[in-house]
């Protein structure tokens, strides 16, 4: 960004390549410029450096990043094959106890059909029938409700790991710093090469000021000397005028 500064430097001083040397305030001024504008250039390159250190702590975070996603992936994977173990012992404990139950039901209906035309037998048989299936049943909702339990938690555990994983980028705390800090040094770099850019421009109007009063100094200089050399013309010229009227009159 330095050679337009330059470029224009150049430009605002040959307003003065008349065959005059600049004056001390505007080869103070060239000079201010040349300072500020090397300053404006090494901002920008340490802006460019600083940037580029964010960026690269960005992509650090993100390879870190896709490590840990490995990971958390791993652990949903593992918390699938899990409960996936747990759900069929579930499964197999309820039917389980269904198999085991039938010889117990089976031998109650064998009784009851056995026990036909016995009223008093009939009833105990009804009972016992009814008090096995009672306990069947109670067995079954016992066995059936760990297998809702585990199912719910089995859901609730994938759901967490999957949102874990879709989520890690928008919550890892280093990645969200590392952007931060890129979008906070990135303000500060403008709003420092935006204060050079402004302090050069000041720099370039008080050079153009320097000139124009350098100008006008000048020209009233020239102004003053050739009034000076007229009015010693004329004197010589009325000198001359005067002997010879003294020589015409002797």
């Amino acid at each position: 960004m330095q050679s337009p500064f330059i470029f224009i430097e150049s430009l605002e001083g040959r307003a003065l390549l008349s065959g005059t040397v600049p004056s001390d305030a505007v080869l103070a001024d060239q000079a201010q410029i040349k300072a500020d504008t090397a300053k404006l250039k090494a901002d920008q390159q340490a802006l460019n450096a600083q940037l580029k250190v964010d960026r690269g702590a960005i992509s650090d975070a993100t390879k870190a990043i896709k490590a840990h996603r490995a990971e958390l992936v791993k652990q949903l994977h593992t918390d699938q094959s899990t409960w996936k173990v747990t759900l069929k012992a579930d499964r197999d404990a309820i039917h389980a106890a269904e198999v085991a139950a039938k010889p117990t039901i089976a031998a109650d209906l064998a009784k009851i059909k056995a026990d036909a035309g016995n009223a008093d037998a009939l009833a105990a048989d009804q009972s016992q029938l009814e008090a096995d299936r009672a306990a069947l049943k109670a067995q079954l909702d016992a066995l059936r409700g760990t297998f809702a339990d585990d199912t719910a938690s089995m859901k609730a555990a994938v759901k967490a790991d999957v949102l874990a994983i879709s989520t890690l980028q928008k919550t890892d705390p280093t990645l969200i710093a590392a952007k931060q800090k890129l979008v906070d040094d990135r303000k500060a770099g403008e709003v420092l090469l935006k204060a050079d850019r402004a302090t050069i421009k000041e720099d370039k109007t008080h050079l153009k000021l320097d000139q124009k009063a350098q100008r006008a100094a000048e020209k009233a200089a020239k102004k003053a000397a050739k009034a000076a050399a007229d009015a010693a013309k004329k004197a010589a010229e009325q000198e001359q005028e005067q002997q010879q009227q003294e020589q015409e009159h002797a």
